[in-house]
């Protein structure tokens, strides 16, 4: 599982990751993790995740503005964002964010976000064909079966 935290605060950063290694190290799965100090870098690197954790207020380009820009080649990720400010939450599910966490982090957040999120993730990796199965019948067999009188 590829995972992305971006933040301008060091602290946040590094506390969200320690957080989201000991998740993983305790369910004994393997997560690769990348931090990012701001939007602008993360857009640059091109890179899909399958959850990132995004600051909102961070200087030159905000956790929304890096939230649309990634929209545009990469609709799968779980945006999960971290704030200060609760005023953002309308903006933030325009872009179709997962989920919407105040700072101070607290660990039982994090761990809660991430079962739901790696549950999703691993649903969604169930195969198509399991959702579309063919028809067993033929339209010409079924517009048949329609048009006999019912017993």
């Amino acid at each position: 599982m590829k995972i992305a935290v971006c933040d301008d605060e060091l602290t946040v950063r590094e506390q969200v990751s320690d957080i989201i290694k000991t998740y993983f190290d305790e369910r004994k799965r393997n997560a690769e993790l990348t931090l990012y100090e701001s939007g602008r870098k993360m857009i640059e690197d091109e890179e899909a995740y399958d959850i990132i954790f995004l600051d909102i207020e961070m200087p030159e380009i905000n956790g929304i503005e890096t939230a649309e820009a990634l929209r545009k080649w990469d609709v799968r990720s779980k945006i999960i964002y971290l704030t200060n400010y609760s005023n953002f939450k309308s903006h933030a599910y325009k872009v179709h964010a997962f989920d919407y966490l105040c700072k101070p982090i607290k660990e039982e957040e994090i761990y809660a976000v991430l079962n739901e999120a790696v549950r999703y993730l691993e649903e969604a990796e169930v195969s198509p064909e399991i959702f579309f199965k063919p028809a067993s019948r033929s339209r010409s067999s079924l517009r048949q079966a329609a048009a006999r009188p019912s017993s």
